[in-house]
Parts: structure tokens; C-alpha cells; sequence
């Protein structure tokens, strides 16, 4: 893969969206870790994982948190690329996956997903109106995210070192403008 910040800005395909009841949308754990894969060359891992419960008069309240570890870009010689350490969460009762016990399988796939939503859009990132949607000039609805921390140091990484073709790609995916 040449083009990691075009790939990762990519919406995800239709057929690696899954429905809940409510009507929100999510990627499967087996899909997200299959894009990790492809992202990663394989070598994504994760660490920290946290995993707690509490009553709440009579439910039970799970909540987990994890990092995951990526880095991707890096040429034939494993040299250059990007390493990003992103943090997940989830908080859920037990009500929430009704007949499903296995609580702890449960938390940490779901903090890995919303951690790999902060890499973008393909994991995941828009889904459920996240984003910032603006009108074009053309009159077409385009979406500019809010870059992270990593995200933030690469643009000005790229602006101290008069890198246009990466400020332009920068640019063209984040919304830089309300940062200070």
C-alpha cells in the first residue's frame, strides 16, 4: 500500500457495515482487525487492557479500556513510517448484549474498535454522524475530520519542513482551522 492517508480516509464499503438494533452503525471486530492486518502488514498489537465491573442497583455495569498499537508506512527496509498508540473504551450493562456472559471478550473487542476508530474514516470513524460535514463550492457535501494529537504534529511537521504535497493532503482530509 502506497497511499496509507488516502486509504485511511476511505469511507468503509457498504457490505463491512453491520447494523444494531437501534439503528446505529458498526464494523465487526473480525473485519477491523482484518483492516488492521492490511494496514499493519500484521504486526498491530494491543496492550493495557483494563477491564472492570460495578453494580448499579441491579445491573451490572462493565466498563474496559485498551491501547493499540500501530505502525504502518514504513518502506521495504522498515525505515520512516507512522507509530500510533491510540486509547479505546467502552462502558455497557450486561443488558446490552442480552445472553452473552462472556463480558471481558465483549469489552475488549469493542474498545478495540473505537480505538481504531481514530485512525479514520475506514475503520469506522463517520459512522453514527462523527465528522464535519461542509458544503463545497459545487454545491457537495464533503466531510473534514478533527485531527488527533499525531495527526496534529505530522501537519506541523509538514509546515516547518515546507512538505506541500503532504500539507495539501493533510489539509484536503482535516480541519486544521480551529486549532490553536
Amino acid at each position: 500500500m502506497d497511499n496509507y492517508l488516502g486509504w485511511l480516509s476511505q469511507e468503509p464499503e457498504e457490505h463491512e457495515i453491520a447494523n444494531n438494533k437501534d439503528g446505529s452503525q458498526f464494523i465487526p471486530i473480525a473485519r477491523v482487525e482484518s483492516l488492521l492486518d492490511e494496514l499493519t502488514k500484521g504486526t498491530w498489537d494491543t496492550d493495557q487492557f483494563q477491564y472492570s465491573t460495578l453494580m448499579y442497583g441491579t445491573t451490572l455495569m462493565i466498563s474496559a479500556s485498551i491501547q493499540l498499537l500501530v505502525e504502518y508506512g514504513q518502506d521495504d527496509k522498515g525505515a520512516g513510517g507512522v507509530y500510533r498508540r491510540l486509547v479505546g473504551a467502552v462502558t455497557f450493562s450486561d443488558m446490552d448484549y442480552a445472553g452473552n456472559l462472556d463480558f471481558a471478550g465483549t469489552a475488549l473487542s469493542e474498545a478495540i474498535k473505537n480505538a481504531a476508530k481514530k485512525l479514520g474514516p475506514r475503520f469506522g470513524k463517520n459512522l453514527n454522524g462523527r465528522g464535519e460535514i461542509k458544503e463545497t463550492r459545487e454545491g457537495r457535501k464533503s466531510i473534514k475530520l478533527i485531527p488527533d494529537q499525531a495527526i496534529k504534529a505530522q501537519y506541523s511537521a509538514a509546515i516547518h519542513n515546507n512538505r506541500q504535497n503532504e500539507i495539501k493532503n493533510l489539509e484536503s482530509i482535516y480541519n486544521f482551522k480551529n486549532d490553536s
